[in-house]
């Protein structure tokens, strides 16, 4: 597409402007190709080790691999360089979010909430720790101070910059009994999600997925669910239990076994990249 052309032409320039691997490398994440967003983010992280940006890209794209070692290693190295940082911060929320730790992830969200609070993935993390800890209410005060054009009950204002935030809020109010306004919500933000791609920086994902699970249509969420690994969509969020809500079903099992056998394929071969020397040196 043309923004993947305009970053290859820079490097044609300047084949050592780390910036442009680091977001050729998001493009390669949000277009089903971790293992090049990987390679992508050590190109990068090599020619400005000190960049705490270019190191999070790298954490990130291990972690969506499956590959909890190196991925630990990359948040490691990105902690050196930014120990008390925004990067560290999330990284370190991301994966204590995808590995469980609710508490922990929050602890982190906490920080980039500070200069963050309109960030849409600390505000998840946040609120389910809190529906978690029986504070739903907070959760969704947090939610309409930092998103008010959602706030309102019976007329709120979705657009393509808070969709997938009107999902999650819903959610939330769903939990507390709220049926009227987060079926609002769910409608207006399926309708913006149906004007957008999938795939890319302006992608929606999974959120048709989602959407269709809270609404308890299993069907809809599973064709959706079908198209997206059609498309070659492979960022999971393994804590979300509107998608892992569906793992009795025999539909999401096949589904997910390709999934996670394209993900086992990319993360064997950036491993062998790494063993052959492959990979772009990055300062540890």
């Amino acid at each position: 597409d043309e923004a993947r052309r305009q970053y290859e032409s820079t490097l044609r320039i300047d084949p050592e402007f780390a910036a442009a691997y680091n977001s050729l490398g998001l493009l390669d994440m949000l277009t089903g190709h971790l293992d090049d967003a990987l390679v992508r983010a050590r190109q990068a992280t090599a020619l400005d080790p000190g960049n705490p940006s270019l190191r999070f890209l790298e954490a990130i794209a291990w972690q969506f691999l499956g590959g909890q070692a190196e991925a630990d290693q990359a948040l490691e190295r990105l902690r050196t360089i930014d120990p008390f940082g925004w990067w560290t911060a999330w990284a370190t929320a991301f994966f204590n979010a995808q590995r469980g730790d609710l508490a922990a992830a929050s602890e982190q969200s906490g920080i980039v909430f500070a200069t963050t609070p309109d960030d849409q993935f600390v505000l998840w993390f946040l609120g389910l720790n809190d529906l978690a800890e029986g504070r739903a209410e907070t959760a969704i005060e947090r939610y309409d101070s930092a998103y008010p054009a959602l706030s309102s009950k019976t007329d709120p204002i979705v657009d393509s910059t808070s969709y997938q935030v009107a999902a999650n809020l819903a959610y939330l109010l769903l939990e507390t009994g709220d049926e009227d306004r987060a079926a609002i919500l769910l409608d207006r933000a399926l309708a913006v999600t149906k004007t957008l791609p999938r795939m890319g920086p302006a992608g929606f994902g999974l959120n048709d997925v989602i959407i269709y699970s809270m609404r308890g249509d299993d069907a809809q969420a599973l064709a959706a669910l079908r198209a997206a690994a059609d498309d070659g969509w492979l960022i999971m969020f393994r804590f979300d239990e509107r998608i892992t809500r569906l793992a009795d079903e025999p539909g999401y099992q096949a589904i997910m076994a390709e999934i996670d056998a394209t993900l086992a394929a990319q993360l064997q071969r950036v491993r062998a990249m790494a063993a052959n020397g492959e990979l772009a040196a990055t300062s540890e």
